[in-house]
């Protein structure tokens, strides 16, 4: 599963979605940036499961 995190206030409440395709968190990543990318306060992560840890 490939997982991604918008968030919009740090420690705030998070949309997080999860796509069983890389290619489809990825390009909902990219889409996330360009809608909310230019506002200071929100965190948008792509998160990369590798089993034993995740990594953003």
């Amino acid at each position: 599963m490939a997982p991604a995190v918008l968030r919009f206030t740090a420690n705030g409440p998070a949309v997080t979605e999860e796509w069983a395709a890389e290619a489809t968190a990825r390009r909902t990543w990219r889409d996330w940036i360009g809608l909310y990318g230019s506002d200071e306060n929100v965190l948008v992560r792509l998160i990369e499961d590798t089993g034993d840890r995740e990594r953003a």
